[in-house]
């Protein structure tokens, strides 16, 4: 009986620690303004949240999944910059938007072949993914790999995606504030050309004016102008 207690206790005390950790991330979160920051946050206490030895996490480009962040530990493991959604198991995870428990990952078929040979040489097992997602559309997928066979249970796995969906609320925050400065400034760029084209009458200055802005706009390092003559 009394090794029951200290084992229910022992649980619940985990529990606390673990609902520490995800209160003291979403915070940090919150108050984060930097992209590469947040990214780098999210896989770092994914790994603190689980007590796992690694994590990763692709956004969605298209149908492509992209390599955001992920843990020095799990390089090699997630060496493809980009794969198609309907590749591997962040795919199936994205596809399926449900997560995704594999205790041994050098059985499992889905993995994609050359991240399954890294994961044999490296020792890895165990892998739990799960969706990251805004407003019902899914955004990318957050993994967590450990180098133990790991069957992870259902609290863990509702841990981990409560998790993500405070991580997908700081990540789709970032980009809403990333395309407010960017439309800044575009009506910034357009703003400055519009006053020289009205007040200037010297073509090159203008012209000049126009490169400028167009660069600004398209991001480019180089515009130039042919002129018809």
């Amino acid at each position: 009986m009394k090794s029951r207690r200290s084992s229910a206790r022992a649980a619940d005390d985990l529990e606390r620690r673990r609902l520490a950790v995800l209160y003291d991330t979403t915070r940090r979160l919150a108050a984060v303004q930097d992209s590469r920051q947040i990214l780098d946050l999210i896989v770092n206490s994914a790994t603190t949240l689980l007590s796992v030895e690694g994590a990763g996490l692709r956004l969605r480009d298209g149908d492509e999944l992209v390599v955001s962040a992920r843990t020095e530990s799990v390089a090699t493991i997630m060496a493809r910059p980009r794969i198609a959604v309907s590749e591997s198991l962040s795919g199936a995870v994205v596809m399926s938007g449900e997560p995704i428990v594999v205790a041994d990952l050098a059985v499992d078929t889905r993995h994609d072949p050359r991240h399954k040979q890294a994961v044999i040489e490296l020792g890895f097992h165990g892998f739990l993914g799960v969706p990251l997602r805004t407003d019902e559309r899914i955004i990318g997928v957050l993994n967590v790999y450990t180098k133990q066979r790991r069957l992870f249970s259902a609290d863990e796995i509702a841990l981990l995606s409560s998790f993500a969906d405070q991580a997908s609320l700081a990540i789709e925050r970032d980009r809403l504030l990333r395309d407010a400065r960017e439309q800044a400034a575009r009506a910034q760029a357009l703003a400055r050309l519009n006053q020289v084209v009205s007040s200037s009458l010297d073509v090159g200055h203008v012209l000049h004016a126009i490169a400028r802005a167009a660069a600004e706009l398209m991001a480019a390092p180089l515009v130039s102008f042919w002129v018809a003559d």
